[in-house]
Parts: C-alpha cells; structure tokens; sequence
C-alpha cells in the first residue's frame, strides 16, 4: 500500500528532519527546487519562456531556486514576487541573495507597474495579467504551500483569479508542491485557487490533492523524492493510504488445488417489485470479482429476468404478501460468507423488516454484511436500526446518503468526509465508504497512533462513473472480496490480523477495483456515454491488467 499525508503531517515530517535529524531547511529547498527542474527539462522545451511566481514564505523560496537553476541552465525567465518582502522566511531572504547574484530578474508585483491596476476593477486587472502572461509559456505557481489555512483575499485572490482567466492556450501551469489556494489537509479551495496542469509534490502525496476539489485543480501530480528519511515519515501522525496495483496482483494469486468454495459465498438482498436493474449489477460484479458462488434474494417479479440474465446465480424470491420469513433470513446467512442488501429494495415497512433481520442475524453468527443505497436510506429513517451494527458491517453511502445518516448537510461533509467518516465508523464500529469524486474508506480509530492505519484514500476511478448503477457494482465487488474472492491475507500483515482490518483492506481493495473498471469502461466509452453496465463486464479487464502489469 502506498502512503499519503496531509498537509499538517507533512509540516511534522518536514521539522522532524531539520530539528531532530539534522538535514538544513536550505538542502530540502535545494533538493525540491532540483526535482522540479528535472521535469522541466524532461518535459519541456528550452527555448520557451519561464515565470515563476512566487510568494514570501519557503514555497516561494523553492520557486525562487528553481529560477535560479533554470537561469544556469540557460533558460529565460524571471521571478514576480507576491507579498511583503518584509515578511519573508529567513530561507527566502538567502534564496533571492543567492539568485540575484547569478543574474535572476526579481520583482516584486507589489512594487513594479503592475502596482498601478491592483487597486482597478478585476476585469481590467485579468486584462493587464493577460498581457503580461502572453510573453510567458511556462508559469510555475510558488504562491503559497502545504501551510495554507484560511481564505484567500485581497491581492492574492486578484492574481490567482486573474491567472484562472487567461487564455492559456500557450500557457502550462506548474504547482510547486500544491496549487496555491488548496487546502493540504481536505482538498477545499480556500476561496479561490490556481488550477494547474502539473502539481510537483515533495516527499509524499497529499490527501488535499486527492481530496474534494483538489483533483479539479492538481492537474497530473507527481511525487518528487526530496529525501526525507524513513524516520521522519513514520513520526507523522496522520498518515493515510492508498491501494496499488502490485496489491492487488498479489490478491489475485490462486492456488491450483482449489474449487468454487474456495473463494466465498455471497448473498444478494436487493431488487422490489419495480426495480430489477440494481440486483443484476451487484450479483453480476460480484461474480466478475471472483466470488465462488452468488445467490440472489430479491421481488418474485424479477424471478424470470434473474434466470435469463444471471444464470450464474441461485435465486430465492418473495412477495410483498408473503414478505421473506425468519428462517428463510437465518438459512439464508448460515450459507453465505457475506450478506449484500440494500440496492434498489425500498424503503417501505416490508423492506425495514428485511434489512433488520439480516441486520440482526449476522450480528448474531457473526457474519459480515454490507449495507448500501436503499438498505442506508431505512437506517436513516429508522434510527434503531443502527443497533445491529456490528464489526464485520461496511456501509457504502454517498454525499446524499451520508448527509441524511449523520443529519448534516452534503457540502460540509464533502468539505471534511475523513472527519465525519472517522467519526461514524468510530461511534458505530464499523467500516465506512463514503464515495465521493475521490471515494475515502474509513475505519475505527483511524487517528489513534497505534491504529492510524485505517483511512485509505482511493486513486482509481473518473467522472464518469457519476451514473446510476455504479454504486450497486461496488457493493457487489465489495461483498465478493470480503467473501473471499481475493486473498486479502496477503496484504494484512503488518495492519493487523482482525475482523475490522478485514472489512477494512477488502472495501479499499474493491474500491480501487471499481475505479480501475471505471477506468477502463472510460477508454472505450468515454466519461460522457460510459454506463455502470460497462464498469461491471470490464472488473475482469482490470483484474488481468493488474495480473499482467498493463497500463493498457
């Protein structure tokens, strides 16, 4: 699993290295400044013109060395400062020192011409910005860094505001370790921020880039190696992560003396009498995933349509007069490995009853159950059902879902899902998947300095998967890896041998199967066309691309 930090665990990383380990402030300044330079050189041409804005605190100092060796290496451009000079870290003072004496243009917007449109409207201070932007190909975004908490205003806003409406046809935008205006920690946009094509990120990836809105401004991100020592990171309290593709080829290994037992027994409770659609995904991508054996528990009115569609699948029905009995419920868990209830099965007084006694009784043997779309909405609506949680639950709710569990409104939860998913796995004892542009998976204790492991922050997926259905994929893919589908022992060890670190690694695991699926449906489909039927027939395509190590 790959490591992320936020922007305040990074601050940590960074003073530990300088005070405790002794590295200078000035090297990881160097360091930085030397890793944006190689992509520059790697990526672009040298014949174009450079401007590096750089604000007074040590980003902009990296910004200023970057000007520094780009100008030795016998690139043009110069430097416009934003902000009081009087205010500048001691390590900028020596940076811009050092780059006036190798011939760097410095100069400081406060101060030069462009003074004079700062106090003009705005669309006359996007004009002049215009002109000036026009001489420049490349502009690297030194403004502020990982610090940054609270809103931008004033002058700062005007710039970046007036760099976002260019045209930038000719301009490519380069953050130095985060687009100016982002928040490190939660991906909001502290009132306005530089949308970049390219983020250079040092020593590790930041939750904030990943985050929220963080994806729409961070361009590409790459992680530049700056040479933080082991010793540092490990002594950053919140640290997140992040499932790779070497994960999940070695979850995929099989043993050849196996057989359909071998590999998980899920039941699917989803589907009413309107609504067959959603329990043919979740069945379906289940069975993609690798589930041994999938039964289906869902209306008598989608009994011929599951024969025709999923002949895979063992099929039990009921009516709305007979509803599902109590030992058909208890037999129903005895066989399964993992019950998957929720998609598109009502919110009505017979489907509560449904949801509560599979809640109940795989509490009661201890069975995992995972809980998604209509099977939240119920909770929601009947409280009480949360006392049959238990720690072998994973629920998967959306911004929308999430906001009626925790009666708060869907932008302050997006503005702050780790918080509030933490905080309703912890209280509940289970695992959460709060699915979002960047879906985050959440376990208990996820801030507790011997348990820290359990946020996990997913990297796959694309805006296309904004579609109906997709969530009943993913449910399906979940309840299949928790099943036994994969072999999610081979990469718990070190996270810890237990129930919720199971439910933990195996919703992460589906999670970023989904997204790769997304994925690849996108390369076929596009974002626009691409349907959650697509995404369910390519998890195979992922999977064997993980297997095989494909990009393609």
């Amino acid at each position: 699993m790959d490591r992320l930090l936020t922007g305040k665990s990074m601050k940590m990383v960074d003073s530990y290295t300088i005070e405790n380990i002794g590295i200078p402030s000035m090297v990881l300044m160097e360091r930085a400044a030397f890793g944006m330079l190689r992509f520059i050189k790697e990526n672009m041409q040298k014949d174009r013109k450079f401007l590096c804005l750089c604000g007074t605190g040590n980003n902009g100092a990296d910004g200023i060395a970057l000007a520094r060796m780009l100008k030795i290496e016998g690139y043009e451009g110069k430097v416009f400062v934003v902000g009081d000079e009087n205010k500048s870290t001691d390590q900028w003072k020596q940076q811009k020192g050092i780059a006036v004496k190798c011939g760097v243009v410095i100069e400081n917007i406060m101060e030069s011409s462009l003074s004079r449109v700062s106090e003009e409207s705005d669309d006359a201070y996007n004009r002049y910005w215009v002109q000036e932007l026009e001489q420049y190909d490349y502009i690297v975004d030194c403004i502020f860094g990982i610090g940054l908490t609270r809103e931008v205003g004033g002058q700062f806003a005007k710039i970046i505001n007036a760099l976002n409406t260019c045209k930038r046809a000719n301009n490519v935008y380069v953050a130095a370790d985060i687009p100016s205006g982002l928040n490190a920690d939660t991906g909001r946009i502290m009132g306005c921020a530089i949308k970049a094509d390219y983020t250079i990120t040092f020593g590790e990836m930041k939750s904030g880039l990943l985050l929220y809105e963080g994806k729409d401004v961070a361009g590409k991100v790459l992680v530049e190696n700056i040479g933080f020592p082991e010793a540092s990171l490990e002594n950053a309290h919140e640290k997140f992560y992040a499932i790779n593709k070497m994960d999940i080829r070695k979850v995929c290994e099989r043993l050849n003396h196996t057989n359909k037992g071998s590999y998980g027994k899920v039941t699917v409770v989803a589907g009413s009498k309107d609504i067959y659609g959603a329990v043919h995904l979740a069945a379906m991508a289940a069975i993609h995933t690798g589930c041994g054996m999938v039964k289906v528990i869902t209306h008598e009115n989608n009994r011929n349509l599951i024969y025709e569609k999923l002949p895979e699948a063992m099929v039990e029905t009921y009516s709305q007069a007979d509803k599902y009995d109590v030992s058909a419920v208890e037999n129903a868990v005895k066989w399964s490995d993992v019950v998957v209830i929720g998609p598109g099965l009502g919110t009505d007084e017979n489907a509560m009853e449904l949801l509560q006694g599979f809640m109940s009784y795989t509490k009661q043997i201890n069975k995992a159950i995972v809980i998604d779309a209509d099977g939240l909405n119920l909770i929601a609506k009947y409280p009480q059902l949360k006392k049959h949680y238990h720690r072998k639950t994973v629920i998967t709710p959306h911004m929308m879902e999430a906001s009626r569990l925790l009666n708060i409104p869907v932008k302050e939860i997006a503005e702050n899902i780790v918080q509030y998913g933490c905080q309703y796995a912890t209280e509940n004892g289970i695992t959460v998947v709060m699915k979002d542009s960047t879906t985050v998976i959440l376990g208990i204790e996820s801030f507790d300095n011997k348990c820290n492991n359990r946020v996990c922050v997913n990297t796959t997926g694309n805006a296309g998967m904004a579609t109906a259905g997709s969530g009943d994929v993913l449910s399906g893919i979940i309840g299949a890896v928790l099943a036994g589908s994969l072999d999610v022992s081979r990469i718990m060890k070190g996270y810890g041998d237990n129930d919720y670190e199971k439910c933990f690694i195996s919703a992460a695991l589906g999670v970023f199967i989904h997204g790769m699926a997304g994925d690849v449906a996108k390369e076929f489909w596009g974002e626009v066309s691409m349907t959650s039927g697509e995404m369910m027939k390519n998890i195979s395509v992922a999977l064997r691309r993980c297997q095989k190590d494909e990009d393609r």
